[in-house]
């Protein structure tokens, strides 16, 4: 049972890593996008999401390692 557990969680930090790398990639695509051309509304709803979600994480994170700290 605990190899199951163990497995699941692994395959958890194996999907959010790549998803996280799929969104910088789309990330830097929308960039180039934005250099070469005016973005489109649904492009640029997501350049902002993604941003967003970015700073979401990344703040959270820190509040989390700050808390095990303490």
């Amino acid at each position: 049972m605990g190899t199951l557990v163990n497995l699941l969680e692994n395959l958890f930090d194996i999907s959010i890593s790549i998803l996280f790398l799929s969104t910088i990639v789309y990330l830097l695509q929308l960039k180039k996008a934005k250099r070469a051309r005016k973005l489109s509304s649904m492009e640029h709803f997501m350049y902002i999401v993604i941003r967003l979600a970015y700073f979401t994480a990344a703040s959270s994170y820190v509040l989390l390692l700050l808390d095990k700290h303490y």
